[in-house]
């Protein structure tokens, strides 16, 4: 087995972790368009962020709906944790952003490699060839 066989198979792996939050791709380019329509039309429930981003809202909202400063420090604890990860999640996305990217130049290298290969091997039978028509010619010509 190859590495370059499990390319296209490392490649999913790292696109399904950069979207694992929405539940897939289909989902994700779903929550993609509704935000690009909300912005366009200016429609604001349409509108998503990451699920972390909006766990965060939902937690700074109700810190604020609250009285009881205990349970304002949790809502707004919750609420910053929430954005901690939303933004570490936004920075491991940009990383397998580029780690998609590096094995696209991989799979682009491999493919020219195996070109050069099948190159070389018809290269190495034409000789062949070649080698074996001029020893016959050789052996036609001392009889």
């Amino acid at each position: 087995m190859y590495i370059r066989d499990q390319i296209e198979f490392l490649e999913a792996v790292v696109k399904s972790l950069s979207n694992y939050e929405y539940g897939g791709t289909i989902l994700k380019n779903f929550s993609h368009w509704s935000s690009m329509i909300a912005e366009s039309a200016k429609i604001k429930y349409l509108k998503k962020d990451d699920i972390y981003t909006d766990t965060s809202f939902v937690g700074m909202q109700l810190g604020n709906s609250v009285s009881d400063k205990k349970l304002k420090e949790v809502c707004n604890n919750f609420a910053s944790a929430y954005e901690n990860i939303a933004q570490a999640k936004r920075t491991m996305n940009e990383k397998l952003s580029d780690i998609i990217q590096e094995l696209g130049l991989l799979k682009k290298k491999s493919k020219q490699i195996d070109m050069q290969r099948k190159t070389v091997s018809d290269t190495r039978y034409d000789l062949e060839e070649m080698q074996q028509d001029n020893i016959h010619k050789d052996d036609t010509k001392s009889n």
